[in-house]
């Protein structure tokens, strides 16, 4: 507020009218200055009492601070035309599934049921889809529903459990009998890490092609969980084990982890 404009409006908060000459002009030339003029004092008292507006070189400072900070790779990569950062980050997504599949896939394939294998690929494959239309649903199109996110994670909680509540998909590759009794933890902790390892290509990934603002909050929190969904994916598609307990605390534990690092992303609401 310029020096004629605070005089103005101090004047007309004290109850007095713009007597000086000088203010009167500025009044007869400020737009705003005659509307509190014509309000009177209980609007100026009312302006007073209002939150202060950022001047528009302070929003301008502040515009140009962000701006200055995107520097490097991962900017060059968020200015990206937006089919070209969804191709990136599919790409992330599908590339240790795909490498651990067939590079490092499990040694049971031979004997494991077709079918339960094309229901054990949907539940943990189709959350990484869900989990990534959600995570990189463009910002220039009409925002999705709350509800969107939430049903991608549960699906995802699901299909990582599904595995451990269904009874064993077979007994008939010698390498699929471990993993339990005094097995159990060194062979779950083993798959564990593994698939805490495998998501992280995922999270960094996609993480650099998001378009979003601050450090922490949802986006960042969907692309933590993307990675536990990838990393589910990957160590289901190596380790050849099958008993429950194995799959809960070796396979669906790779997913809780990443959906306790989800929470701490979003930030909390100050009351």
């Amino acid at each position: 507020m310029s020096d004629p404009c605070q005089r103005a409006h101090a004047a007309l908060r004290r109850g007095e009218g713009l007597d000086e000459p000088s203010l009167l002009q500025h009044a007869a030339q400020c737009p705003a200055c005659a509307a509190v003029l014509q309000g009177g004092t209980p609007l100026a008292a009312a302006l007073d009492d209002a939150p202060s507006v950022p001047s528009v070189e302070g929003l301008w400072a502040r515009v140009e601070a962000e701006v200055a900070q995107e520097r490097g790779p991962a900017a060059w990569l968020r200015s990206l035309v937006t089919p070209v950062r969804l191709v990136v980050a599919v790409v992330v997504a599908a590339l240790v599934p795909v490498l651990v599949g067939l590079l490092w896939g499990r040694v049971d394939r031979a004997v494991y049921p077709a079918g339960r294998l094309v229901l054990d690929l949907i539940a943990l494959g189709l959350p990484v889809a869900l989990v990534l239309a959600v995570t990189m649903h463009p910002l220039h199109r009409r925002a999705l529903p709350r509800w969107a996110g939430a049903v991608a994670v549960a699906l995802a909680g699901l299909g990582a459990l599904m595995g451990p509540l269904l009874s064993p998909a077979h007994h008939d590759h010698p390498a699929s009998l471990g993993g339990v009794e005094d097995e159990l933890f060194p062979r779950a902790i083993a798959c564990l890490v593994t698939g805490l390892i495998l998501g992280l290509p995922a999270l960094v990934g996609v993480a650099l092609v998001q378009r979003r603002r601050g450090r922490f909050g949802l986006p960042v929190a969907l692309a933590v969980v993307l990675a536990g969904a990838v990393g589910g994916l990957g160590i289901f598609l190596h380790c050849p084990l099958v008993a429950p307990a194995h799959l809960l605390l070796g396979h669906a534990m790779v997913l809780a982890v990443y959906l306790g690092l989800a929470v701490v992303a979003v930030p909390r609401r100050v009351a």
